[in-house]
């Protein structure tokens, strides 16, 4: 897939699509890098493609490049204000770039346009935990762990939530 994008480039280099589609085959080929060299290509050309922009983004953050990612999410999210992961990504982005504050309201988006979106609800108790709002943070730790009680992050959870009530 990867040799038919780039010969597909060659015919029109102007198309976001071979772009996006040259760097989803690069992602799945294992090549980050050369990913991400497609995907700021694609966004360059059309910077209204919301599928562009969240796969720089997504690039960037993979690559722990959370400031340079921000843009990229901001773009997405603002292009498609009604995806929760587009919500979700830009608030973990904010958490990673150390706006908590600003993070808070993506990810309350995002159960919003979404009620079973459990990562999302882990976020926000963490996040209320650091504003000392105990009672809101157990309640969205409990949500969590009531839909992803099998959940990477859930043991952690049950941790913050045994600290909480004490």
């Amino acid at each position: 897939a990867v040799s038919a994008y780039e010969e597909a480039i060659g015919l029109d280099p102007g198309s976001c699509g071979y772009r996006l589609n040259l760097g989803l085959s690069l992602k799945k080929a294992g090549q980050p890098e050369a990913a991400l060299t497609a995907f700021r290509k694609a966004a360059e050309l059309n910077p209204e493609s919301y599928s562009a922009n969240k796969e720089t983004g997504e690039a960037l953050g993979m690559a722990k490049q959370f400031a340079e990612a921000k843009p990229f999410y901001e773009k997405a999210a603002a292009l498609s204000p009604d995806d929760p992961d587009a919500q979700y990504n830009l608030g973990v982005c904010l958490v990673n770039t150390g706006e908590s504050e600003a993070a808070l309201p993506r990810f309350q988006k995002a159960v919003e346009l979404k009620p079973d979106y459990a990562e999302a609800y882990y976020q926000i108790g963490t996040i209320l935990i650091g504003q000392n709002k105990a009672a809101e943070a157990c309640a969205s730790l409990e949500k969590f762990l009531a839909l992803a009680p099998d959940h990477e992050k859930a043991a952690i959870a049950k941790q913050l939530l045994e600290f909480l009530k004490k």
